[in-house]
């Protein structure tokens, strides 16, 4: 169970989400990143990748080699500082690069957006107590996928394996796994004794609430 837990930890890291949305977004409506200019639309993926996963990697890597941090864990209040921080000032590097590029969707600056919220907002929270990001990303991933469903009006999609093997699927589908994701990541969390059933709730309340401000912002 523990290893299946820090598996959990690991494939769901806060680190991650931003990519796996982007890539969650074009595989729901792959024709709203459809351009007639591919470079520049390489140029924007690559912007995604660089700016929300391998440069924020990269610091804290940094800052474990520097001693600026234990270990990549994080379990202290003050360890998390410097990589929210880091992290937080990426994601908004990536948001002012997108929020006026008329080759990024809306939904996808909103989520962005509604990410850089909580980010703060549980920097500001880790000064009191040791929330969970773990949390506050799953309940992001499901606030931006409940918000495409009822304020963008998307209820189905087509996944593609192949040409000959196309398959029509429910959003509801999508929306229900990422709650069981998150049943899974508030369970691995607590079980890890890495937060508290008040931290886990409490990263819940953070990202659905950061969603619901970023929409009234972007909409």
């Amino acid at each position: 169970m523990r290893i299946v837990s820090q598996a959990i930890a690991v494939i769901l890291h806060p680190i991650f989400f931003v990519v796996y949305m982007y890539f969650i977004y074009r595989m729901i409506n792959p024709y709203l990143y459809i351009s007639s200019d591919s470079k520049a639309m390489g140029l924007v993926t690559i912007s995604v990748l660089s700016l929300s996963l391998l440069f924020p990697l990269l610091c804290i890597l940094l800052m474990r080699q520097l001693g600026l941090i234990p270990d990549i864990n994080m379990s202290n209040n003050k360890d998390r500082v410097g990589p929210i921080i880091a992290t937080g000032l990426f994601y908004l590097w990536l948001y002012v690069n997108i929020k006026d590029n008329d080759l990024v969707p809306e939904i996808f600056t909103y989520y962005l957006l509604g990410v850089i919220i909580a980010l703060f907002t549980a920097f500001f929270i880790n000064n009191f107590t040791k929330i969970s990001l773990h949390a506050i990303a799953i309940s992001s991933m499901v606030a931006a996928l409940f918000f495409l469903k009822f304020a963008f009006d998307y209820n189905d999609f087509l996944l593609r394996f192949s040409p000959n093997h196309v398959y029509i699927v429910s959003l509801d589908l999508l929306i229900i796994i990422a709650l069981i994701l998150c049943g899974l990541v508030g369970t691995s969390r607590m079980y890890l004794k890495a937060h508290s059933v008040d931290q886990v709730y409490g990263g819940y309340l953070v990202g659905a609430f950061a969603h619901l401000v970023a929409y009234i912002i972007v909409f």
